[in-house]
């Protein structure tokens, strides 16, 4: 909604009166206000996994040994603000009290830069890339969002601190081959040949 501004004196001198004074101001111009009444909100957070093309970070499996490309959707009906920070925290390198909880002091961040004062969505990449270079095998990362629009108001659904709070969790592994161990292939043969119309087995370690 836009509200329009605008001033006038209301009152020459003390409350008790004066004589002789008169308002000689000459008019002033009405000023528009826009009133902000609505969160900003987080549309997407996603990650690269090569060149073009992104799809959502929550719950991937990300090698390592590469760095993480990330960034985020954003949205608001009035006026985004200057910027937006990602926390994270990854399990093997940030849980500095090892009790494999994400709490808010150990989480890290990265700030991306807003079209400030824009209406609409934007979408801000963060840089650098996100190290997990020491999250080892099977390790957790946390990530969810701080900042504010144009007006103040913080995002609507950025999710906190903690793994069960967070806007996305996704995990490390290494991307490695996988090896069949020939001796322990197994089929229910019988004289090693197969039934007609029977149900067999076939096991692989």
């Amino acid at each position: 909604p836009i509200v329009a501004v605008s001033a006038e004196i209301v009152r020459i001198g003390p409350i008790t009166g004066v004589t002789g004074a008169f308002d000689e101001t000459n008019p002033t111009p009405n000023y528009e206000m826009r009133i902000d009444s609505e969160r900003p909100t987080i549309l997407a957070l996603e990650l690269q996994i090569s060149p073009g093309n992104w799809i959502d970070a929550d719950g991937y499996t990300w090698d390592p040994s590469m760095s993480v490309p990330l960034r985020a959707k954003v949205h608001d009906v009035e006026a985004l603000g200057s910027e937006i920070r990602m926390r994270y925290w990854r399990e093997h390198v940030d849980d500095f009290n090892s009790d494999g909880e994400a709490q808010e002091q150990e989480y890290g961040f990265l700030t991306a830069e807003l079209s400030e004062g824009i209406a609409g969505e934007d979408t801000v990449t963060f840089t650098p890339n996100l190290d997990v270079s020491d999250n080892s095998n099977n390790g957790r990362v946390s990530l969810w969002f701080e900042g504010t629009d144009y007006a103040g108001w913080e995002y609507d659904n950025s999710g906190s601190a903690g793994l069960e709070n967070d806007f996305a969790t996704f995990y490390t592994a290494t991307n490695t081959e996988t090896v069949i161990i020939s001796t322990t292939v197994q089929l229910d043969a019988v004289n090693e040949h197969l039934m007609a119309g029977q149900e067999h087995v076939f096991s692989v370690q």
